[in-house]
């Protein structure tokens, strides 16, 4: 799914008052987005196969880059949302790659999740670039999210069992 960040700026309606992004700074909430992704995983089985948390070492590359950011809902940390331009999925494009979209529990549901790629593209620094990140084609709820913040359907891939 992709879509030229200076498009998804514009976003897909008014976003959530309640609804923001701060900088994050170190991944003290590791924990926190780990039971997310373990609690996502009860309720639907197959998402394991479908999404998992990044590695700590690339979830930091996006730290120090600045494109990692905390999901603060009425000042509450609800997740992480980011991106790195350091990619081999780039599709031959300049890029940014969704590296993470997670909210906790409470915070799940809600209608929050297109406009977290609006506010994300809202934080990258290069408009230029196009936002890319690969969802499974059975993760339903990250697919329509990402088709109602303006990213659309760019291929995919097939993998086979040998």
């Amino acid at each position: 799914m992709a879509a030229p960040v200076r498009d998804l700026v514009r976003g897909s309606g008014d976003t959530p008052a309640e609804l923001s992004l701060t900088v994050t700074t170190d991944l003290a909430k590791w924990d926190d987005a780990a039971a997310a992704y373990a609690a996502v995983d009860a309720d639907h089985p197959a998402h394991p196969d479908q999404a998992r948390l990044q590695g700590a070492d690339d979830l930091q590359l996006s730290v120090e880059g600045g494109t990692l950011f905390d999901v603060v809902v009425d000042h509450e940390w609800a997740g992480w949302v980011g991106a790195t331009a350091e990619t081999t999925s780039s599709l031959g494009l300049s890029c940014y790659e969704v590296q993470e979209i997670i909210l906790i529990p409470g915070f799940r549901e809600r209608g929050y999740g297109s406009h977290l790629t609006t506010l994300l593209a809202r934080e990258l620094s290069d408009g230029d670039r196009v936002l890319l990140g690969t969802i499974h084609a059975d993760n339903r709820g990250a697919l329509a999210s990402a088709k109602q913040a303006g990213r659309c359907d760019v291929g995919g891939w097939l993998k086979l069992s040998l």
